[in-house]
């Protein structure tokens, strides 16, 4: 059940990342270029859907239909292979990035931004500030290790970041947005958790693994929530421009900080039932 899931959802992000393509005014698919891009971006899609759904069908089949959440951590977060999920999306993500700036191709509308891609910058900033506030004015009670459940929250809030871009930026565009999604919501979890470790740089025993820990864990867990949602997303209505659409635009930061704000606060008030703690784990 898993895997048909994870390639669809690898095939709809690719469709996403044509359609940005050819917003974008890409090279021509027929081109040497071109050709190579399509390989590449959809080899990591496809190999990764794969690698992924594989993980959490032995973990959903380990712990049942019951404990799916705790499954698709163990799959996602705290997978031995987030390494190479957080390479593959980092890779996908800085492809749509150039995409998104080489700026958009289409005709104007009437009632569409000014500034293409202006939205996309303020649901980022918006997204991880509400996500560090939240994470920062609640501190949760954990029954066992303390320093290593601050950690896990702190990456959960920054995967929360991310996730809250993707949910607005597809209210805003539909199902056109999630091309957008596809390097906003990986960039909003980053910086959301580069804040998080800059607040302890000074008390940090190695800075370099723990900032690659506040890293690879929520793009890890943030591309396995990308494949699952990826799908559903796809057949979203793409909203029509009009008169209100600068409205939408607008409130779009608005919707991404106050879901993250609950996602992460929803997280926390959890208490450790997310979390993965060895008996003998310790911060880095």
């Amino acid at each position: 059940m898993t895997l048909p899931l994870a390639v669809a959802g690898a095939g709809a992000l690719g469709s996403a990342l044509a359609r940005l393509w050819v917003r974008r005014g890409g090279t021509a698919p027929g081109s040497r270029w071109g050709w190579a891009a399509a390989l590449g971006v959809n080899l990591v899609l496809f190999t990764g859907a794969l690698r992924i759904a594989q993980e959490s069908a032995v973990f959903l089949h380990v712990t049942g239909w019951r404990k799916a959440v705790e499954a698709l951590s163990l799959s996602g977060m705290y997978s031995a292979s987030a390494d190479s999920t957080t390479l593959g999306l980092a890779g996908v993500a800085l492809f749509a990035l150039w995409l998104a700036l080489r700026g958009d191709r289409t005709l104007p509308l009437p009632g569409a931004p000014a500034t293409a891609g202006r939205y996309v910058v303020w649901t980022v900033a918006a997204a991880a500030g509400a996500a560090v506030a939240a994470r920062w004015a609640y501190e949760p009670v954990v029954p066992q290790g303390g320093s290593m459940a601050a950690t896990q929250f702190d990456c959960w809030a920054a995967t929360c970041a991310g996730l809250a871009t993707l949910a607005a930026l597809l209210v805003l565009k539909g199902a056109s947005g999630l091309g957008d999604a596809l390097y906003a919501a990986p960039l909003s979890a980053t910086l959301a958790g580069a804040v998080m470790w800059a607040r302890y740089l000074t008390s940090w025993h190695h800075p370099l693994q723990a900032a690659a820990l506040y890293t690879t864990d929520p793009l890890s867990q943030l591309a396995l929530l990308l494949l699952a949602l990826a799908l559903p997303a796809a057949f979203l209505p793409t909203p029509t421009h009009g008169p209100a659409r600068r409205w939408v635009a607008g409130l779009t930061p608005v919707l991404a900080a106050v879901l993250a704000a609950a996602s992460v606060l929803a997280v926390l008030h959890s208490g450790d039932r997310l979390l993965f703690i060895p008996p003998t784990g310790t911060a880095p």
